[in-house]
Protein backbone atom coordinates (compact mmCIF):
# COMPACT_ATOMS: atom_id res chain seq x y z
CA UNK A 1 0.00 0.00 0.00
CA UNK A 2 1.25 3.45 -0.89
CA UNK A 3 2.09 5.40 2.27
CA UNK A 4 0.27 8.49 1.05
CA UNK A 5 -3.06 6.68 0.82
CA UNK A 6 -3.38 6.16 4.59
CA UNK A 7 -3.01 9.86 5.30
CA UNK A 8 -5.43 10.74 2.54
CA UNK A 9 -8.05 8.33 3.86
CA UNK A 10 -7.47 9.66 7.36
CA UNK A 11 -8.19 13.17 6.24
CA UNK A 12 -11.34 12.01 4.43
CA UNK A 13 -12.63 10.31 7.59
CA UNK A 14 -12.44 13.52 9.60
CA UNK A 15 -15.91 14.74 10.65
CA UNK A 16 -17.47 17.73 8.92
CA UNK A 17 -17.15 20.74 11.20
CA UNK A 18 -18.84 24.11 11.24
CA UNK A 19 -15.81 25.43 9.43
CA UNK A 20 -16.73 23.54 6.28
CA UNK A 21 -17.13 25.87 3.34
CA UNK A 22 -20.70 27.03 2.98
CA UNK A 23 -22.65 28.03 -0.08
CA UNK A 24 -21.44 31.56 -0.74
CA UNK A 25 -23.78 34.46 -0.56
CA UNK A 26 -23.48 36.50 -3.76
CA UNK A 27 -20.66 38.95 -3.29
CA UNK A 28 -18.65 41.02 -5.67
CA UNK A 29 -15.83 41.41 -3.22
CA UNK A 30 -16.30 45.15 -3.11
CA UNK A 31 -16.60 47.19 0.04
CA UNK A 32 -17.40 50.78 -0.81
CA UNK A 33 -20.94 51.96 -0.07
CA UNK A 34 -21.87 52.33 -3.70
CA UNK A 35 -20.43 48.99 -4.67
CA UNK A 36 -22.28 47.22 -1.89
CA UNK A 37 -25.42 48.41 -3.70
CA UNK A 38 -27.11 49.18 -0.38
CA UNK A 39 -29.18 52.03 -1.80
CA UNK A 40 -30.64 49.65 -4.38
CA UNK A 41 -32.13 47.54 -1.61
CA UNK A 42 -33.79 50.68 -0.28
CA UNK A 43 -35.10 51.37 -3.78
CA UNK A 44 -36.64 47.89 -3.78
CA UNK A 45 -38.54 48.80 -0.60
CA UNK A 46 -39.90 51.98 -2.19
CA UNK A 47 -40.99 50.00 -5.25
CA UNK A 48 -42.73 47.42 -3.05
CA UNK A 49 -44.51 50.25 -1.21
CA UNK A 50 -45.76 51.62 -4.55
CA UNK A 51 -47.20 48.23 -5.46
CA UNK A 52 -48.95 48.04 -2.08
CA UNK A 53 -50.40 51.54 -2.59
CA UNK A 54 -51.59 50.54 -6.07
CA UNK A 55 -53.41 47.52 -4.68
CA UNK A 56 -55.05 48.98 -1.60
CA UNK A 57 -54.88 52.80 -1.41
CA UNK A 58 -56.51 53.92 -4.67
CA UNK A 59 -60.05 54.36 -3.25
CA UNK A 60 -58.69 56.73 -0.58
CA UNK A 61 -56.68 58.73 -3.13
CA UNK A 62 -59.50 59.39 -5.61
CA UNK A 63 -60.48 62.65 -3.91
CA UNK A 64 -56.89 63.90 -3.59
CA UNK A 65 -54.44 65.42 -6.09
CA UNK A 66 -54.69 63.77 -9.50
CA UNK A 67 -50.94 63.37 -9.88
CA UNK A 68 -50.60 61.42 -6.63
CA UNK A 69 -53.50 59.19 -7.62
CA UNK A 70 -51.87 58.57 -11.00
CA UNK A 71 -48.55 57.60 -9.42
CA UNK A 72 -50.30 55.05 -7.20
CA UNK A 73 -52.59 53.80 -9.96
CA UNK A 74 -49.53 52.99 -12.08
CA UNK A 75 -47.66 51.45 -9.15
CA UNK A 76 -47.79 48.08 -10.92
CA UNK A 77 -45.01 49.40 -13.17
CA UNK A 78 -42.68 48.95 -10.18
CA UNK A 79 -42.67 45.20 -10.81
CA UNK A 80 -40.51 45.88 -13.87
CA UNK A 81 -38.11 47.71 -11.57
CA UNK A 82 -37.84 44.52 -9.46
CA UNK A 83 -36.83 42.52 -12.52
CA UNK A 84 -34.33 45.17 -13.61
CA UNK A 85 -32.79 45.35 -10.14
CA UNK A 86 -32.58 41.58 -9.91
CA UNK A 87 -30.67 41.29 -13.19
CA UNK A 88 -28.34 44.14 -12.22
CA UNK A 89 -27.45 42.83 -8.76
CA UNK A 90 -27.05 39.20 -9.83
CA UNK A 91 -24.87 40.16 -12.79
CA UNK A 92 -22.68 42.43 -10.67
CA UNK A 93 -22.22 39.88 -7.90
CA UNK A 94 -22.08 36.58 -9.76
CA UNK A 95 -20.04 37.57 -12.84
CA UNK A 96 -16.43 38.38 -12.01
CA UNK A 97 -14.30 41.06 -13.64
CA UNK A 98 -13.03 38.54 -16.21
CA UNK A 99 -16.58 37.72 -17.26
CA UNK A 100 -16.74 34.28 -15.65
CA UNK A 101 -19.78 33.02 -13.75
CA UNK A 102 -18.96 32.53 -10.08
CA UNK A 103 -19.77 29.10 -8.68
CA UNK A 104 -22.03 26.57 -10.35
CA UNK A 105 -25.61 26.55 -11.53
CA UNK A 106 -26.72 24.14 -8.80
CA UNK A 107 -25.21 26.28 -6.04
CA UNK A 108 -26.71 29.43 -7.53
CA UNK A 109 -30.19 27.94 -7.89
CA UNK A 110 -30.03 26.51 -4.38
CA UNK A 111 -29.08 29.90 -2.93
CA UNK A 112 -31.91 31.62 -4.81
CA UNK A 113 -34.49 29.04 -3.75
CA UNK A 114 -33.37 29.30 -0.13
CA UNK A 115 -33.78 33.07 -0.34
CA UNK A 116 -37.28 33.27 -1.80
CA UNK A 117 -39.17 30.13 -0.81
CA UNK A 118 -39.66 30.46 3.00
CA UNK A 119 -41.63 33.74 2.77
CA UNK A 120 -43.25 32.55 -0.45
CA UNK A 121 -44.55 29.44 1.32
CA UNK A 122 -45.78 31.57 4.23
CA UNK A 123 -47.73 33.74 1.80
CA UNK A 124 -49.19 30.62 0.18
CA UNK A 125 -50.33 29.19 3.53
CA UNK A 126 -51.80 32.48 4.79
CA UNK A 127 -53.73 32.86 1.53
CA UNK A 128 -55.06 29.30 1.58
CA UNK A 129 -58.12 29.77 3.87
CA UNK A 130 -59.39 32.73 1.82
CA UNK A 131 -58.77 31.04 -1.53
CA UNK A 132 -60.43 27.80 -0.43
CA UNK A 133 -63.46 29.63 0.97
CA UNK A 134 -63.90 31.77 -2.15
CA UNK A 135 -63.51 28.81 -4.51
CA UNK A 136 -65.89 26.45 -2.73
CA UNK A 137 -68.46 29.23 -2.35
CA UNK A 138 -68.91 29.60 -6.12
CA UNK A 139 -68.08 26.11 -7.40
CA UNK A 140 -69.53 22.65 -6.86
CA UNK A 141 -67.42 20.76 -4.35
CA UNK A 142 -65.81 18.45 -6.93
CA UNK A 143 -64.99 21.28 -9.33
CA UNK A 144 -63.72 23.40 -6.48
CA UNK A 145 -61.39 20.68 -5.23
CA UNK A 146 -60.00 20.14 -8.73
CA UNK A 147 -59.42 23.88 -9.21
CA UNK A 148 -57.79 24.25 -5.81
CA UNK A 149 -55.55 21.23 -6.35
CA UNK A 150 -54.43 22.31 -9.81
CA UNK A 151 -53.79 25.95 -8.90
CA UNK A 152 -52.25 25.02 -5.57
CA UNK A 153 -49.73 22.67 -7.17
CA UNK A 154 -48.81 25.26 -9.81
CA UNK A 155 -48.33 27.90 -7.14
CA UNK A 156 -46.24 25.63 -4.91
CA UNK A 157 -44.09 24.79 -7.92
CA UNK A 158 -43.75 28.50 -8.87
CA UNK A 159 -45.26 27.76 -12.28
CA UNK A 160 -48.45 29.82 -12.14
CA UNK A 161 -47.23 32.70 -14.34
CA UNK A 162 -47.04 30.45 -17.41
CA UNK A 163 -50.81 30.51 -17.91
CA UNK A 164 -52.95 33.66 -17.74
CA UNK A 165 -55.73 31.71 -16.00
CA UNK A 166 -53.59 30.75 -13.02
CA UNK A 167 -51.14 33.65 -12.68
CA UNK A 168 -53.13 35.60 -10.07
CA UNK A 169 -55.22 32.77 -8.66
CA UNK A 170 -53.72 32.02 -5.25
CA UNK A 171 -51.51 34.79 -3.91
CA UNK A 172 -51.85 37.37 -6.68
CA UNK A 173 -48.48 39.20 -6.35
CA UNK A 174 -46.66 35.85 -6.34
CA UNK A 175 -46.89 35.62 -10.14
CA UNK A 176 -43.75 37.78 -10.34
CA UNK A 177 -41.83 35.19 -8.28
CA UNK A 178 -42.87 32.58 -10.82
CA UNK A 179 -41.33 34.76 -13.53
CA UNK A 180 -38.28 35.46 -11.36
CA UNK A 181 -37.61 31.74 -10.93
CA UNK A 182 -37.53 31.40 -14.71
CA UNK A 183 -34.97 34.23 -14.82
CA UNK A 184 -32.90 32.39 -12.20
CA UNK A 185 -32.96 29.24 -14.32
CA UNK A 186 -31.63 31.13 -17.35
CA UNK A 187 -29.08 33.23 -15.47
CA UNK A 188 -26.15 30.73 -15.34
CA UNK A 189 -26.47 30.29 -19.11
CA UNK A 190 -26.87 33.99 -19.92
CA UNK A 191 -24.16 35.19 -17.52
CA UNK A 192 -21.15 33.93 -19.55
CA UNK A 193 -22.61 35.51 -22.70
CA UNK A 194 -23.04 38.86 -20.96
CA UNK A 195 -19.63 38.46 -19.31
CA UNK A 196 -17.89 38.29 -22.70
CA UNK A 197 -19.36 41.60 -23.85
CA UNK A 198 -17.34 44.80 -23.78
CA UNK A 199 -18.65 48.21 -22.76
CA UNK A 200 -19.48 49.39 -26.27
CA UNK A 201 -21.35 46.19 -27.09
CA UNK A 202 -23.26 46.41 -23.81
CA UNK A 203 -24.41 49.95 -24.58
CA UNK A 204 -25.56 48.81 -28.01
CA UNK A 205 -27.38 45.77 -26.68
CA UNK A 206 -29.34 47.52 -23.90
CA UNK A 207 -31.76 49.52 -26.13
CA UNK A 208 -32.17 46.59 -28.52
CA UNK A 209 -33.18 44.20 -25.75
CA UNK A 210 -35.49 46.81 -24.18
CA UNK A 211 -37.32 47.30 -27.51
CA UNK A 212 -38.25 43.61 -27.75
CA UNK A 213 -41.28 43.81 -25.40
CA UNK A 214 -41.99 47.44 -26.34
CA UNK A 215 -42.57 46.29 -29.93
CA UNK A 216 -45.92 44.78 -28.91
CA UNK A 217 -47.63 48.01 -27.77
CA UNK A 218 -45.87 49.93 -30.57
CA UNK A 219 -47.47 47.67 -33.16
CA UNK A 220 -50.84 48.09 -31.45
CA UNK A 221 -50.46 51.88 -31.25
CA UNK A 222 -49.79 52.19 -34.99
CA UNK A 223 -52.67 49.99 -36.06
CA UNK A 224 -56.38 50.65 -36.06
CA UNK A 225 -56.73 48.67 -32.82
CA UNK A 226 -54.64 50.94 -30.59
CA UNK A 227 -52.67 49.90 -27.54
CA UNK A 228 -55.71 50.33 -25.29
CA UNK A 229 -58.30 48.79 -27.61
CA UNK A 230 -58.80 46.10 -25.00
CA UNK A 231 -59.67 46.76 -21.33
CA UNK A 232 -56.77 47.11 -18.87
CA UNK A 233 -57.09 43.41 -18.11
CA UNK A 234 -58.12 42.38 -21.61
CA UNK A 235 -56.59 39.81 -23.91
CA UNK A 236 -53.13 41.27 -24.52
CA UNK A 237 -52.65 42.40 -20.94
CA UNK A 238 -53.68 39.05 -19.49
CA UNK A 239 -51.50 37.11 -21.94
CA UNK A 240 -48.40 39.31 -21.76
CA UNK A 241 -48.28 40.89 -18.30
CA UNK A 242 -47.41 37.77 -16.27
CA UNK A 243 -45.60 35.97 -19.08
CA UNK A 244 -42.02 35.10 -18.02
CA UNK A 245 -40.80 35.21 -21.63
CA UNK A 246 -42.37 38.64 -22.13
CA UNK A 247 -40.68 39.98 -18.98
CA UNK A 248 -37.29 38.29 -19.51
CA UNK A 249 -35.83 41.19 -21.61
CA UNK A 250 -36.14 43.55 -18.62
CA UNK A 251 -34.13 41.13 -16.48
CA UNK A 252 -31.54 40.84 -19.26
CA UNK A 253 -31.25 44.63 -19.50
CA UNK A 254 -30.48 44.59 -15.78
CA UNK A 255 -27.77 41.99 -16.38
CA UNK A 256 -26.24 44.16 -19.12
CA UNK A 257 -26.28 47.19 -16.82
CA UNK A 258 -24.67 45.22 -14.02
CA UNK A 259 -21.89 44.07 -16.33
CA UNK A 260 -21.34 47.63 -17.57
CA UNK A 261 -21.11 48.86 -13.99
CA UNK A 262 -18.46 46.22 -13.29
CA UNK A 263 -16.39 47.31 -16.28
CA UNK A 264 -16.66 51.07 -15.89
CA UNK A 265 -14.15 53.16 -13.99
CA UNK A 266 -15.45 53.14 -10.42
CA UNK A 267 -13.55 56.32 -9.61
CA UNK A 268 -15.70 58.42 -11.95
CA UNK A 269 -18.66 58.88 -9.62
CA UNK A 270 -19.24 62.61 -9.93
CA UNK A 271 -22.30 62.16 -12.15
CA UNK A 272 -23.94 59.63 -9.81
CA UNK A 273 -26.10 62.10 -7.82
CA UNK A 274 -27.31 63.84 -10.98
CA UNK A 275 -28.14 60.52 -12.64
CA UNK A 276 -30.04 59.27 -9.59
CA UNK A 277 -31.98 62.54 -9.21
CA UNK A 278 -32.89 62.71 -12.89
CA UNK A 279 -33.86 59.04 -13.09
CA UNK A 280 -36.02 59.20 -9.95
CA UNK A 281 -37.79 62.46 -10.83
CA UNK A 282 -38.38 61.44 -14.44
CA UNK A 283 -39.66 58.02 -13.37
CA UNK A 284 -42.17 59.55 -10.92
CA UNK A 285 -43.18 62.21 -13.48
CA UNK A 286 -44.05 59.61 -16.11
CA UNK A 287 -46.16 57.75 -13.54
CA UNK A 288 -47.90 61.03 -12.62
CA UNK A 289 -48.95 61.62 -16.26
CA UNK A 290 -49.47 57.92 -16.89
CA UNK A 291 -53.16 58.28 -17.81
CA UNK A 292 -52.10 59.78 -21.12
CA UNK A 293 -49.98 56.72 -21.98
CA UNK A 294 -51.56 53.44 -23.16
CA UNK A 295 -51.32 51.03 -20.25
CA UNK A 296 -49.85 48.21 -22.33
CA UNK A 297 -46.63 50.25 -22.57
CA UNK A 298 -46.27 50.06 -18.78
CA UNK A 299 -46.80 46.31 -18.85
CA UNK A 300 -44.00 46.19 -21.44
CA UNK A 301 -41.71 48.06 -19.01
CA UNK A 302 -41.69 51.41 -20.78
CA UNK A 303 -39.85 52.92 -17.81
CA UNK A 304 -36.79 50.67 -18.11
CA UNK A 305 -34.50 53.43 -19.54
CA UNK A 306 -35.35 55.87 -16.72
CA UNK A 307 -35.08 53.14 -14.10
CA UNK A 308 -31.70 52.19 -15.57
CA UNK A 309 -30.40 55.74 -15.13
CA UNK A 310 -31.72 55.73 -11.56
CA UNK A 311 -30.05 52.40 -10.74
CA UNK A 312 -26.70 53.40 -12.23
CA UNK A 313 -26.79 56.68 -10.32
CA UNK A 314 -27.58 54.97 -7.01
CA UNK A 315 -24.98 52.27 -7.60
CA UNK A 316 -22.26 54.93 -7.76
CA UNK A 317 -22.92 55.55 -4.08
CA UNK A 318 -23.27 59.31 -3.64
CA UNK A 319 -25.97 61.98 -3.39
CA UNK A 320 -29.05 62.90 -1.40
CA UNK A 321 -31.07 59.96 -2.68
CA UNK A 322 -28.43 57.45 -1.58
CA UNK A 323 -28.41 59.14 1.84
CA UNK A 324 -32.21 59.01 2.06
CA UNK A 325 -32.30 55.33 1.12
CA UNK A 326 -29.66 54.63 3.77
CA UNK A 327 -31.58 56.16 6.69
CA UNK A 328 -31.93 53.87 9.73
CA UNK A 329 -35.67 53.33 9.20
CA UNK A 330 -35.08 52.33 5.56
CA UNK A 331 -32.18 50.10 6.60
CA UNK A 332 -34.56 48.31 8.97
CA UNK A 333 -37.26 47.90 6.36
CA UNK A 334 -35.28 47.29 3.18
CA UNK A 335 -34.20 43.76 4.09
CA UNK A 336 -37.85 42.85 4.62
CA UNK A 337 -39.08 44.44 1.38
CA UNK A 338 -39.49 41.04 -0.24
CA UNK A 339 -41.77 39.91 2.60
CA UNK A 340 -43.73 43.17 2.29
CA UNK A 341 -44.35 42.36 -1.34
CA UNK A 342 -45.16 38.66 -1.05
CA UNK A 343 -47.30 38.93 2.13
CA UNK A 344 -49.34 42.02 1.16
CA UNK A 345 -52.25 40.03 -0.30
CA UNK A 346 -52.87 37.59 2.59
CA UNK A 347 -52.41 40.35 5.20
CA UNK A 348 -54.89 42.52 3.27
CA UNK A 349 -57.34 39.63 3.36
CA UNK A 350 -56.93 39.43 7.11
CA UNK A 351 -57.63 43.19 7.37
CA UNK A 352 -60.58 42.90 4.98
CA UNK A 353 -59.23 45.41 2.44
CA UNK A 354 -58.43 43.14 -0.50
CA UNK A 355 -60.24 45.57 -2.82
CA UNK A 356 -58.71 48.63 -1.18
CA UNK A 357 -60.02 51.04 1.43
CA UNK A 358 -61.33 54.61 1.46
CA UNK A 359 -59.91 55.17 4.94
CA UNK A 360 -56.34 56.46 5.23
CA UNK A 361 -56.29 55.39 8.88
CA UNK A 362 -57.28 51.83 8.02
CA UNK A 363 -54.63 51.70 5.31
CA UNK A 364 -52.04 53.11 7.71
CA UNK A 365 -52.83 50.43 10.29
CA UNK A 366 -52.62 47.80 7.57
CA UNK A 367 -49.28 49.17 6.30
CA UNK A 368 -47.79 49.22 9.82
CA UNK A 369 -48.97 45.67 10.49
CA UNK A 370 -47.68 44.49 7.12
CA UNK A 371 -44.21 45.92 7.76
CA UNK A 372 -44.08 44.51 11.29
CA UNK A 373 -45.07 41.07 10.00
CA UNK A 374 -42.51 41.40 7.19
CA UNK A 375 -39.70 42.29 9.61
CA UNK A 376 -40.64 39.38 11.86
CA UNK A 377 -40.78 37.08 8.85
CA UNK A 378 -37.33 38.17 7.75
CA UNK A 379 -35.80 37.85 11.23
CA UNK A 380 -37.44 34.65 12.45
CA UNK A 381 -38.46 32.75 9.32
CA UNK A 382 -36.53 33.72 6.19
CA UNK A 383 -33.08 34.06 7.72
CA UNK A 384 -33.12 30.92 9.93
CA UNK A 385 -34.79 28.84 7.20
CA UNK A 386 -32.27 29.99 4.61
CA UNK A 387 -29.33 29.18 6.86
CA UNK A 388 -30.76 25.77 7.75
CA UNK A 389 -31.48 24.92 4.14
CA UNK A 390 -28.05 25.99 2.91
CA UNK A 391 -26.37 24.24 5.84
CA UNK A 392 -28.16 20.99 4.96
CA UNK A 393 -27.29 21.44 1.29
CA UNK A 394 -23.62 22.04 2.08
CA UNK A 395 -23.46 19.01 4.35
CA UNK A 396 -25.07 16.82 1.71
CA UNK A 397 -22.74 18.11 -0.99
CA UNK A 398 -19.65 17.72 1.17
CA UNK A 399 -20.71 14.25 2.29
CA UNK A 400 -21.14 13.22 -1.34
CA UNK A 401 -17.75 14.64 -2.28
CA UNK A 402 -16.06 12.90 0.65
CA UNK A 403 -17.70 9.58 -0.22
CA UNK A 404 -16.67 9.89 -3.87
CA UNK A 405 -13.12 10.81 -2.88
CA UNK A 406 -12.92 7.89 -0.43
CA UNK A 407 -14.12 5.44 -3.08
CA UNK A 408 -11.60 6.79 -5.58
CA UNK A 409 -8.84 6.52 -3.00
CA UNK A 410 -9.84 2.96 -2.06
CA UNK A 411 -9.91 2.01 -5.73
CA UNK A 412 -6.40 3.42 -6.16
CA UNK A 413 -5.24 1.44 -3.10
CA UNK A 414 -6.68 -1.80 -4.49
CA UNK A 415 -5.04 -1.23 -7.84
CA UNK A 416 -1.71 -0.59 -6.11
CA UNK A 417 -1.96 -3.75 -4.03
CA UNK A 418 -2.87 -5.88 -7.05
CA UNK A 419 0.13 -4.76 -9.08
CA UNK A 420 2.74 -7.62 -9.41
CA UNK A 421 5.91 -7.05 -7.47
CA UNK A 422 9.21 -6.92 -9.29
CA UNK A 423 11.14 -10.20 -9.39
Amino acid sequence: MHPGNNSKLGRLRQPITSQAPSLPEPSGGNTSPGEDLKALTGLRFLAASLVVAHHFLLPALRTGPKSIFNVASHGYASVGLFFLLSGFVLSYRYVDSAGRFRGSGVRFWTARLARIYPAYLLGFLLSAPFVIHACLRVNPIRTGILKLGFNGLLSLGLLQAWTPWTAWYWNAPAWSLSAEVFFYLTFPFLAPLVGRMRKRMLLQAIPIVWLVPIAVPLVCAFTRYGADSVPPFGVLHVLLDPGPLFRLPTFVVGMLLGRYFTLENKGKNKFGPAMATFGFCAWITVLAVGNSIPSLFFFADLLTPLASVLIMGLARGRGWLVTALSMPVIVLLRDSSYSVYILQWPVANIFGIRLGTRSFMRFLLFAVALNVIAVLSFKFLETPARKAFLGHFNKSRQSTRLTDAALQSASAVNQTEQQPTAA
